[in-house]
């Protein structure tokens, strides 16, 4: 069972960094110029928005490919998650 809670609305973009920011993910830097993915949107009435860099995110997508999409991988909880289903 799934115990992330979906966003009441959001947005996805994929976005060229203008200045250096942080992955949500994992705590490599996202430089000026490198393509990465955006997520806005309101969780539980507030707002909130997550960058993922293209490594993260090939991770991400792969995984739920791999377990379906009726479970989620929280934002921020990727390599936590990572752990647990690679858990023998």
């Amino acid at each position: 069972m799934c115990d992330c809670e979906p966003p009441d609305c959001a947005e996805w973009r994929s976005v060229r960094a203008r200045k250096q920011h942080r992955c949500c993910e994992c705590p490599a830097p996202i430089e000026p110029g490198e393509i990465h993915s955006v997520i806005s949107g309101i969780w539980d009435g507030c707002p909130g928005r997550f960058r993922t860099c293209a490594p993260c995110l090939e991770v991400r997508d792969q995984l739920e490919r791999d377990i379906g999409r009726d479970c989620c991988v929280p934002l921020g909880g990727l390599w936590e998650h990572l752990g647990e289903a690679c858990r023998w």
